[in-house]
């Protein structure tokens, strides 16, 4: 699995890291959010997405930043 990366307009950059059992089984991604001065903030920690949800997941985190997807 490979991760997938959104950049939005503020310089954010929104990870979905593929996440991994203890077998090495493919459980979901994590999402990550890499800000311009270099600090990554992992959202949600409790819970893992699937890829039918990034777009979703990253329109709302833009719009509560007031921001957009480049």
């Amino acid at each position: 699995m490979t991760s997938t990366e959104f950049k939005l307009a503020n310089g954010d950059r929104v990870l979905f890291r593929p996440s991994y059992d203890s077998d090495d089984d493919f459980v979901g991604y994590e999402m990550v959010v890499d800000h311009p001065d270099h600090h990554c903030e992992r959202m949600e920690p409790e819970r893992l997405f699937l890829p039918e949800e990034f777009v979703d997941l990253v329109s709302h985190y833009a719009s509560d930043r007031k921001t957009r997807m480049l």
